[in-house]
């Protein structure tokens, strides 16, 4: 039921998505990673521990298993550690020491609206380091 005359049926419409850039395969190149992640991210949180666990991939029983301590570099010392494989340049996933200061610290420092969202970005923001340690030497991520 029409409220008033301005309300027509076009504002039900879908938007019109014709200026958006488009990756050859129909997808929009700027939400791809971020809908991967999303995708494949796994949250197990360990109360007794308070240490929460962001897998990715799982790992091969075959695979080296490379742990890396990140939390220098991303602004959280001492509480972020990845899994990945630098070899294969494969990211298994991270693991977040002490999760309530870490959560804390991302809603009210950094005014993050969810620490989902936020974990995708951190994730994007390695992946991102992660491959530009395999193409050039010099310019290490962590």
């Amino acid at each position: 039921m029409l409220t008033s005359r301005h309300q027509g049926s076009g504002l039900a419409e879908a938007p019109d998505h014709r200026d958006v850039p488009r990756s050859p395969s129909g997808g929009s190149p700027e939400g791809s990673c971020a809908l991967a992640i999303e995708q494949k991210m796994k949250m197990h949180f360990e109360p007794h521990g308070n240490v929460m666990f962001v897998d990715i991939c799982d790992a091969l029983p075959t695979d080296r298993i490379d742990v890396i301590d990140v939390g220098e570099a991303t602004g959280f010392p001492g509480l972020i550690q990845v899994r990945a494989n630098r070899e294969k340049q494969i990211l298994y996933g991270v693991t977040i020491q002490n999760y309530s200061s870490f959560r804390r610290r991302l809603l009210w420092n950094y005014r993050m609206a969810s620490v989902h969202h936020a974990l995708v970005l951190l994730l994007m923001g390695l992946l991102a380091g992660f491959r530009l340690e395999g193409h050039n030497p010099s310019a290490r991520a962590w």
